[in-house]
């Protein structure tokens, strides 16, 4: 879940509280949740796609 506050938080603020703020619930999340199915199976890259991201790391000198 994720919520978005645009506006200011903190009308107080010396700024004027310009900023906005994000909110975010990355807790697992169950049938009480309103979530009554599993999580997907986790992806992963095949070889291939790994070595070139190996590549480019190197690339980049990282």
């Amino acid at each position: 879940d994720m919520v978005i506050n645009g506006g200011p938080i903190d009308h107080f603020a010396a700024d004027g509280g310009s900023r906005g703020q994000i909110g975010i619930d990355a807790t697992a999340k169950g049938p009480a949740d309103q979530h009554p199915r599993g999580w997907p199976q986790e992806l992963e890259m095949s070889a291939e796609i790994k070595a070139l991201v190996d590549q480019k790391w190197a690339d980049f000198g990282l």
